[in-house]
């Protein structure tokens, strides 16, 4: 059997497994999409600490006991966490402010990782890819709940981007419809996850298969005769 072209990067795992873990570990962050801003800042810090921590992780592997390989781990997790915090801090304060505690819950993605065994038996460049696949994953939909959030909660698009592009970007927001006029629960914590539960609502009713098959006109007592096998001849003395 041949192997998928990008079976190299992902050691034998499908990405449906691989994207499974990265939302699986974006759920905490659901609740800071309240605009596509905050879910801008919270992508950028995913990309650089899930894809730094993977190849790190697998460049300090054969130094690690498995008795010392969680301190480690947790060590190396809690750092580059922190050095994402600064660096959001450094970029904009505003938006560092903005997502608050959020930013230290990145630490649970490398914890998760380090559980489901991903990194194992893998190089530095191949670890690397992995963490970016992860975070990827994640990525894309804190993005897409950024927008919708925004959209049906305060009536904008592209709002507060001056905390990244600086002043020119203030004029870059677009409003559909008044404030009032918003859908209010979308700014809170319990609409991201709301919308997490139609989404796979949506994506389980797609997959679903057709739920119309055509009955057959045998009766059940007709295909269970027809099933049995068939009398054996008992042979003449």
């Amino acid at each position: 059997m041949t192997e998928a072209p990008n079976s190299a990067v992902l050691g034998g795992r499908c990405p449906a497994s691989l994207a499974g873990l990265g939302l699986l570990s974006l759920t905490p962050l659901l609740s800071a999409s309240d605009s596509l801003i905050k879910a801008l800042g919270l992508t950028l810090a995913t990309l650089a600490l899930l894809t730094l921590f993977c190849a790190l992780r697998a460049l300090l592997q054969p130094w690690l006991t498995p008795r010392s390989r969680m301190p480690a781990t947790i060590l190396l997790a809690a750092t580059l966490t922190s050095c994402a915090e600064l660096g959001i801090q450094a970029l904009s304060v505003e938006l560092h402010q903005a997502l608050g505690i959020y930013l230290a819950l990145l630490a649970m993605h490398c914890l998760l990782i380090e559980h489901s065994d991903v990194l194992n038996d893998c190089g530095m460049l191949r670890a690397g890819a992995r963490g970016f696949l992860l975070a990827g994953a994640a990525s894309g939909l804190l993005l897409l709940f950024g927008l919708l959030r925004e959209l049906l909660g305060a009536g904008t698009l592209f709002g507060q981007l001056d905390w990244l592009f600086g002043p020119a970007a203030a004029d870059w927001s677009i409003r559909l419809f008044a404030q009032s006029a918003g859908w209010g629960l979308a700014g809170l914590a319990p609409a991201a996850f709301m919308l997490l539960g139609l989404c796979l609502a949506a994506k389980n009713a797609l997959r679903r298969p057709d739920a119309r098959q055509p009955e057959s006109s045998e009766s059940p007592d007709t295909r269970l005769l027809s099933d049995s096998p068939p009398p054996q001849e008992t042979p003449l003395p």
